[in-house]
């Protein structure tokens, strides 16, 4: 079913899907014989229901098929963020991932083959997520994909599972998270490295000057305040810019570079 268009309104490679126009499906079929299975062999009629009614009954019909493919999507952004794409292959040999495909990460036949994860792994192993990475009780650092620390919230801290496949994907599972503290802060990047920071004022009123100093690309208000590593994939999802506010997660009860950020208000 992936990467396959039921109607332009429910195309699986569009995750961004806007509503559905049921008001105006009524005006584009008045005075139209209409056929549903036509559309969608789903959305048939059962036999007995009044013309009246029809309309009605793909209402109900494409709600609920709406309703199932955004619980679709949500659950292939969760557990499939992390699966590398594999090369796909036909009878005739190698062949390029169609365009409509693309952005679809295959599942590890290993996932869904009822097998016990742990044990077929190549290896598993535990470590703490320090801000970008895993590290290992060996001190050994392991990449962790940038979108799916991003979409996770991951903070500084966190214990993690790492399992590595016979296939070589990497499969991370978050099993410990740390005790988490919200702060609001204020967006900056740095000119010379491009990258993001928050810096978090220690008075929540002085937040309106640092940002208006950013803003203006002057001097910081001379204040007491922390400043917060993040992930540039954070600030490309919620299309952040300098002098916005940000509202980050870091650990409770511990010091940290990295914050994770949960939201950003446009200024």
């Amino acid at each position: 079913m992936l990467g396959v268009c039921v109607h332009k309104y429910f195309c699986m490679e569009n995750q961004n899907m806007p509503s559905f126009p049921f008001d105006s499906m009524d005006a584009s079929f008045e005075g139209a014989e209409f056929d549903p299975s036509e559309l969608f062999p789903a959305l048939q009629v059962p036999s007995g229901v009044a013309t009246s009614d029809s309309m009605e009954v793909i209402r109900e019909k494409l709600r609920e098929l709406d309703t199932h493919i955004r619980q679709l999507l949500m659950l292939m952004d969760r557990e499939v963020a992390n699966v590398p794409v594999m090369a796909m292959a036909t009878a005739g040999g190698g062949a390029a991932m169609p365009k409509t495909m693309a952005h679809v990460r295959p599942l590890d036949p290993m996932l869904s083959s009822g097998a016990n994860p742990d044990t077929d792994a190549a290896r598993v192993i535990e470590g703490v997520f320090d801000g970008q990475h895993m590290v290992g009780p060996d001190g050994k650092q392991y990449s962790v994909p940038s979108n799916y620390a991003s979409k996770s919230k991951l903070v500084e801290g966190d214990i993690l599972k790492l399992r590595i496949t016979q296939r070589g994907a990497f499969v991370y599972k978050q099993i410990g998270p740390i005790a988490r503290d919200r702060r609001v802060g204020v967006l900056e990047r740095d000119d010379v490295s491009g990258e993001y920071v928050v810096i978090v004022p220690d008075a929540d009123g002085e937040r309106s000057g640092i940002a208006r100093a950013i803003a203006e690309g002057s001097d910081l208000p001379t204040t007491e305040y922390k400043r917060f590593r993040i992930l540039r994939a954070s600030v490309t999802y919620y299309h952040g810019e300098p002098g916005d506010e940000v509202v980050v997660l870091v650990p409770k009860d511990a010091p940290s570079t990295w914050a994770a950020v949960e939201n950003i208000i446009r200024g």
